[in-house]
């Protein structure tokens, strides 16, 4: 049998492959071409970004009210007038201040290129209590509102103004008294701290913030190591009873008695109320 192809035949099947031959190299020689401009761009960018024009000139920390603006600037570990701002990781550095800075709390940090500035915005944990053995105690624990440990700090320091209005809260855990204070881990206070008493305490204090927040600014400290008899003394020297079974119940107890008329005028001359049994308030 002969087979028999057409000139016509021929010349389209040859010019289909010269086409599809064209149309890759076509092809290959744009993917090459967008290759080398990526490439260019690239290093164009880096190098106009790595320029003098894009050093970081300064940093702008807000939110700031405990740790120093210094202290924050070398726990980022960045250098003003070296650094180029494209090249610093902001999630990166928001790392490094959390992890090296125990009061703060949360951080956001952004670049603003054009005008070589680094923005740090920060959120502090607010110390709320110390946390002891006793007031006559050596080294002092200082704890949020949710029990987070901020630092360690001595006797000496109490009479600072961070530190002396702050709600003394009684422990009988290990004692931290024997260690020294150099010496002492996060761990081991992050463990002092998780007690039932300070546990204890700081559930009181929330719910007086919550149920008679005039209370709140006028605690001293709190004693909750016996839970049937929780102590709240306040400043002009009355102490609240209160029990962990009814600590709700027995705020709210106090905090009717407190606006009864018939106290207003002798509830100063107390020296204890105790709300630890429901029905009954009992003054003395």
């Amino acid at each position: 049998m002969s087979i028999i192809i057409e000139r016509k035949d021929f010349i389209k099947n040859n010019d289909r492959r010269i086409s599809n031959s064209v149309i890759a190299l076509l092809m290959l020689a744009l993917g090459i071409t967008t290759f080398g401009s990526i490439y260019a761009s690239d290093k164009i960018y880096k190098k106009f970004t790595n320029s003098s024009f894009f050093v970081l000139k300064g940093v702008s920390i807000y939110g700031n009210s405990i740790i120093n603006s210094s202290d924050i600037l070398k726990s980022a570990k960045i250098n003003i007038g070296t650094d180029g701002i494209a090249s610093l990781m902001p999630d990166i550095i928001e790392n490094r201040i959390k992890s090296q800075l125990r009061y703060i709390q949360n951080v956001e940090v952004k670049s603003d290129l054009l005008n070589g500035q680094l923005i740090i915005k920060v959120d502090e944990r607010k110390p709320i209590a110390i946390v002891a053995e006793s007031k006559e105690a050596l080294v002092f624990a200082v704890i949020d509102i949710n029990g987070f440990l901020t630092e360690i700090i001595t006797k000496d320091e109490l009479s600072l103004p961070l530190y002396k209005n702050l709600i003394f809260i009684s422990n009988n855990a290990k004692s931290i008294n024997k260690w020294n204070i150099d010496n002492i881990t996060d761990s081991d206070v992050d463990s002092y701290v998780n007690s039932k008493p300070v546990n204890l305490s700081l559930n009181v204090i929330s719910e007086i913030r919550s149920i008679i927040p005039c209370v709140y600014d006028e605690i001293s400290s709190i004693d909750a190591r016996d839970p049937n008899d929780i102590i709240i003394r306040l400043k002009n020297g009355l102490k609240i009873r209160i029990a962990e079974d009814r600590i709700k119940e027995g705020l709210i107890d106090i905090s009717y008695w407190m606006i009864n008329p018939k106290v207003q005028n002798i509830k100063a001359s107390f020296n204890y109320i105790d709300a630890r049994f429901p029905g009954a308030i009992y003054c003395g």
